[in-house]
């Protein structure tokens, strides 16, 4: 995937640019807030799409998740490794195109994106769907995260723009919620979306919760 901005991920990860911009050396407080309402992960697979420096993935790992983080970028994936091993945490990175996932069908239970899916134009925004419907079992969930308005580098992530690609792939958009992106430099007005596969198995794991408490 070229991104569609034209940066050059991987020197700006080299020229350690990437520090002035998008750089958290901390998880990021919407995914802090959104796995401390759910259960620890208890091996379920967690995918971070364009991971930069990993601490997401850290994150993710400590609660309990197998979690691996995917970057275009090797020097981000090279510092991101860096970074884990350092913390003591085990987490795995890996250099991939978000638009061909080197996982299988149904493999994943929650992909989470901050800020990969602002950058992608309408086409490879189609294909990213395709790829995170494809992965996604039944039931797993998309957390993502986006600026809300369209200025270069950024497209807009809007209750819109996730209804024209995601759930034609079997993905229901739950929730949009306007918040701030930030970042150690710099914050951007964002949406965090929460988004879930559809699916039998979900279906059914719901029946059977409403049969439950009948």
């Amino acid at each position: 995937m070229l991104g569609t901005t034209g940066i050059d991920w991987n020197r700006t990860y080299e020229s350690g640019q990437y520090a002035h911009f998008w750089e958290i050396a901390h998880p990021s407080q919407e995914l802090v807030g959104f796995l401390a309402a759910r259960p620890a992960g208890d091996g379920r697979t967690a995918v971070d799409l364009g991971c930069g420096t990993g601490s997401d993935v850290i994150e993710l790992a400590r609660q309990g998740y197998r979690a691996t983080g995917f970057d275009l970028s090797p020097a981000a994936v090279r510092i991101a490794t860096g970074r884990a091993r350092e913390q003591q945490v085990q987490a795995e990175y890996r250099v991939a195109d978000v638009l061909a996932l080197p996982l299988a069908d149904g493999s994943v239970d929650l992909v989470v994106d901050r800020g990969c899916f602002h950058h992608l134009g309408d086409e490879d925004r189609a294909r990213y769907a395709a790829e995170v419907g494809r992965v996604l079992r039944p039931g797993g969930e998309l957390l993502l995260r986006g600026v809300r308005y369209t200025t270069f580098p950024f497209k807009a992530v809007t209750a819109a723009s996730l209804a024209a690609v995601f759930p034609p792939v079997g993905l229901v958009v739950d929730r949009v919620v306007p918040a701030l992106l930030t970042t150690d430099a710099t914050s951007l007005e964002k949406n965090v979306c929460l988004l879930h596969k559809a699916g039998a198995d979900a279906d059914a794991a719901a029946t059977g919760a409403a049969g439950g408490g009948s």
